[in-house]
């Protein structure tokens, strides 16, 4: 069951690479894990181009089923950005355990309500503007607005970025790849360094003592 953690503001704050913010709060997890929390709705062609990093960071430290491409609204402007449907995703993983409140229509920004006193007021207090996606990392690390530029990823279809991911090449790859490495360090900052086959990665190695 999740940890029972309300923070409520003021709290201390401090500045993290990649636009990340560090807070004095508990940690926030779920089963004895570091919880990934995700805010977001499918039609949102930001929550759309980060999705993609969320799925491929949690993929690092487990399995990850259920995922399926999906895009946002097809009249928002960028229009049609191709991305990981977050809502279905089940993470099995002795690292991290995944939440994630999604809206699953494409043709209008919906988010569901928070499910747990803990995504209140992280979303409350946190993401004050209402701004997504919004993601906590451990109830420690929080990020508001977009991890990766959705402009960037107009015009290719879902399987020629999901090509270019797996291969770990092409522009698609250095678009994302920062914001997937940087998720990587904050989980293995939460669990103490492990795994070690995530942590020796030179570029989640690179990113760690920049962290606090």
């Amino acid at each position: 069951m999740p940890s029972t953690v309300c923070p409520t503001l003021p709290l201390t704050t401090t500045p993290e690479p990649q636009g990340w913010v560090k807070v004095s709060a508990p940690a926030w997890t779920t089963n004895g894990t570091p919880t990934a929390f995700f805010l977001g709705s499918v039609a949102c062609p930001y929550c759309s181009s980060s999705s993609w990093a969320v799925y491929l960071a949690l993929a690092a430290f487990g399995t990850v089923s259920g995922p399926t491409f999906s895009h946002s609204n097809p009249t928002d402007t960028p229009s049609n950005i191709p991305g990981v449907l977050l809502a279905n995703l089940t993470v099995r993983s002795p690292y991290v355990s995944f939440l994630a409140l999604e809206g699953t229509l494409d043709s209008a920004i919906t988010v569901p309500p928070p499910a747990s006193c803990a995504e209140g007021s992280y979303e409350s207090d946190f993401d004050t503007g209402g701004s997504i996606p919004f993601l906590v990392i451990n109830g420690q690390y929080f990020h508001v607005g977009t991890l990766v530029n959705p402009t960037e990823l107009a015009g290719y279809s879902p399987q020629q970025i999901w090509g270019q991911l797996l291969n770990q090449t092409g522009p698609v790859w250095e678009l994302i790849s920062p914001a997937i490495y940087m998720i990587e360090a904050l989980l293995v900052k939460a669990n103490g360094g492990l795994p070690a086959s995530v942590a020796d990665d030179p570029n989640v190695a690179a990113l760690l003592p920049q962290i606090t």
